[in-house]
């Protein structure tokens, strides 16, 4: 799964965000389909008359990616919902039996967002994540191509027997159409980054909007215009860039409630049939009585066990590289400075497998001068949580030389976060600054020898 890449700071940061509200909070009300209209079409802020297309370029990464995944199982279902101009669009983890056939369809266009107003209007999911980048001189350019669209066959109404898996009890529509492609997204100066060429485009660099912060890159451009001109798939580009509601069959929306700001005080609507729960639960059809947790906690738990469950085209080569200060210890300690490679596959966006080459010189503590070498490889899995946190075990297999030559052998522990983390040209592998600490416990010498070291590194994974 492509994460989307999910924004790569952001599901830690938004999970603690959310955590600080009350869980009482009124769930906003579900949207009825509108008649389909422009694809990219701005209108007025309302939350009556939301789009049945809409934009996902504003939308986080992780659930561009969790949608282009569950679209290969079958018929997406999604949550879409309103509370004033916030609009709310939840990938839930059900789906249909249809699937998507696949038909070319070229586009290219620019948008351009220089108030919180244009951000409704031109990319709704996600207006409020980015309004920082717009208003007093500042504005977002987002360019993007489209090469195909996914679609199911036509209905007017999709029924909800045909759904299968957990949250589909939540679902108010399912995705119709998956437009599919590449973007890029910049903010900056209004008159400097309104000009000059594509920020999504073949050889297209930083050079023309020198001073543009660049906001995300997901998809190649080159694959983008293969697709086009061809009228073939790309795996590079690929990334869900809107989609088309269906309602659900019987589906109502819930009673309308209070626009958040304006004094009052709105209960979730009660069903009189439901029995009594504890304090801190609330009763859900097909799943009794269910914790009060945050809606984005929730969400990002079920992203990680699908991402941890998910195997095929998320599968890539890992490779990296790392150096830093180490230590041996055992009679004695001993400093060393470790270099150390990485090389395997990722399987997903959680689970990794890799091996650890490395060479470590040892020095005397009085001289400075080298003394020894501790040399050898581990054998790593390791899994990462939100693009951030990472955490290995494994066995390490290392030949130590200190006056006469052991082979040792032990378990290697590893934690560290990424930094910096972007995404390579396909959009989905992942490369990021690293800093880890990691730990040998090597027996098979006189005495047992530990061998932490700090490392900071690179990786694309």
């Amino acid at each position: 799964m492509v994460r989307s890449s999910r924004d790569s700071l952001l599901p830690l940061l938004a999970f603690a965000a959310v955590g600080c509200g009350p869980s009482s909070a009124t769930a906003p009300p579900l949207l009825t389909p509108q008649d389909t209209g422009s694809a990219f079409g701005a209108g007025a802020c309302s939350a009556l008359r939301p789009p049945t297309e809409p934009d996902l370029m504003g939308w986080d990464a992780g659930s561009r990616a969790n949608l282009k995944t569950l679209a290969e199982r079958g018929v997406v279902a999604v949550r879409y919902a309103a509370q004033g101009c916030e609009i709310e669009l939840e990938v839930l983890n059900c789906t249909g039996d249809e699937t998507y056939a696949f038909s070319p369809y070229a586009a290219t266009d620019t948008k351009v967002a220089r108030s919180t107003g244009d951000l409704q209007a031109e990319l709704p999911l996600g207006a409020a994540r980015l309004g920082s980048a717009v208003g007093g001189g500042r504005a977002l350019r987002t360019d993007y191509m489209l090469a195909g669209v996914l679609s199911m066959p036509s209905l007017d109404a999709y029924p909800m027997e045909k759904l299968r898996g957990s949250g589909c009890e939540r679902a108010t529509h399912v995705v119709g159409k998956v437009y599919i492609g590449g973007f890029a997204m910049v903010a900056g100066e209004s008159e400097r980054i309104a000009v000059g060429a594509s920020v999504f485009g073949v050889g297209a660099g930083t050079s023309q909007q020198r001073g543009a912060e660049r906001l995300a890159v997901e998809g190649s451009a080159e694959a983008c215009e293969r697709a086009q001109r061809d009228g073939t798939r790309e795996q590079g580009c690929s990334v869900p860039l809107r989609i088309g509601l269906v309602a659900i069959a019987g589906r109502e929306p819930a009673p309308t409630g209070p626009t958040p700001g304006d004094g009052s005080t709105a209960a979730r609507p009660v069903d009189p049939a439901a029995p009594a729960c504890p304090a801190g639960r609330t009763f859900e059809p097909g799943r009794g009585c269910v914790a009060d947790l945050p809606g984005a906690v929730l969400a990002g738990v079920g992203d990680t066990a699908l991402d941890a469950t998910t195997v095929g085209d998320d599968l890539r080569f890992r490779g990296g590289i790392a150096l830093g200060p180490a230590l041996v210890a055992g009679a004695g300690v001993v400093p060393a400075f470790a270099l150390r490679g990485r090389l395997g596959a990722q399987i997903n966006d959680v689970l990794g497998l890799h091996v650890v080459p490395g060479v470590a010189p040892l020095f005397d503590t009085s001289s400075g001068s080298e003394i020894g070498l501790l040399a050898g490889l581990g054998l790593m899995g390791d899994i990462t949580l939100g693009d951030r946190l990472t955490a290995g075990l494994g066995p390490s297999f290392q030949l130590v030389t200190l006056g006469s030559g052991d082979l040792v052998l032990g378990p290697r522990a590893s934690v560290g976060v990424h930094l910096l983390p972007g995404r390579g040209s396909d959009g989905v592998r992942r490369t990021s600054l690293f800093l880890a600490a990691e730990v040998d416990v090597l027996f098979g010498a006189a005495d047992p020898l530990a061998a932490p070291a700090l490392l900071l590194g690179y990786e694309a994974y």
